[in-house]
């Protein structure tokens, strides 16, 4: 497995992403190396080693389901989005998984032990 997990972590409502970073932040070998609330902030940050990508679906500006396509060389992406109806079109650009808001800890925890599986 993958000891040390780099994530980038994209939603445009602050307190979803101060849950976010605090569901991510209980496991060690998980790193948020960055944290932005719109897509166009983050693409700078795609020459970076990422090695998970959270993001939310829709954004203003680029959507989380545009920049996913940007970000392929991110090998994992977990969508969280309050919009189920955007599942089938994240996995069809290979999500690993799609959360629904508001977040609940014990599906973010079986979302992180998918990102693990991945890794080994």
């Amino acid at each position: 497995m993958n000891s040390h997990i780099k994530c980038m972590i994209i939603d445009d409502d602050e307190l979803d992403r101060l849950v976010l970073q605090h569901h991510v932040r209980q496991y060690d070998n998980i790193e948020i190396v960055a944290s932005f609330n719109s897509t166009e902030k983050a693409i700078p940050h795609l020459e970076f080693p990422i090695d998970l990508l959270i993001c939310e679906t829709r954004l203003s500006g680029m959507s989380g389901l545009e920049f996913r396509k940007l970000a392929y060389k991110i090998p994992v992406c977990i969508f969280v989005s309050s919009q189920p109806e955007l599942a089938a079109e994240a996995f069809e650009i290979d999500a690993l998984d799609f959360v629904t808001k508001p977040l609940k800890a014990e599906r973010f925890q079986h979302s992180i032990e998918k990102v693990f599986n991945f890794f080994e």
